[in-house]
C-alpha cells in the first residue's frame, strides 16, 4: 500500500465518523495527485488563481467546508488543497480556543 492509499484512508477514517447520518463520496481522492500543497484560503479570503490551477472552483470549495460544517469562507484562516485532493482547513474559532 503506498502512502497515497495510506492518506486517503486516514482522510476516509477522520470524515466518516463524523458524518455517520450522511455518506461523503470519498472516490474523487483516490486518483488525484497535486505537485504539492495549495493554499486555497487565506485570511478568510478564496484564492480563485490557484482554484483555477487545481482545475477546482469555487463551488467545490464551498461544498467541501459544508460537509465540514463551515457556512463561509470569511470563517477560514487558512485552507488548502493536500496533493491526494484532501483540503486541510484551520478555522477562525479554532484560534480563540
Amino acid at each position: 500500500m503506498g502512502l497515497q492509499q495510506v492518506l486517503v484512508q486516514v482522510v476516509k477514517s477522520f470524515l466518516q465518523p463524523k458524518y455517520q447520518s450522511d455518506y461523503i463520496d470519498m472516490s474523487h481522492f483516490e486518483n488525484i495527485h497535486y505537485p504539492y500543497p495549495t493554499e486555497v484560503i487565506s485570511n478568510g479570503v478564496t484564492n480563485t488563481t490557484n482554484l483555477e490551477k487545481l482545475n477546482l472552483d469555487e463551488q467545490w470549495l464551498d461544498q467541501q467546508l459544508k460537509q465540514l460544517g463551515i457556512h463561509s469562507v470569511s470563517d477560514v484562516i487558512h485552507a488548502e488543497v493536500q496533493q491526494d485532493g484532501s483540503l486541510f482547513i484551520n478555522e477562525c474559532k479554532n484560534l480563540l480556543h
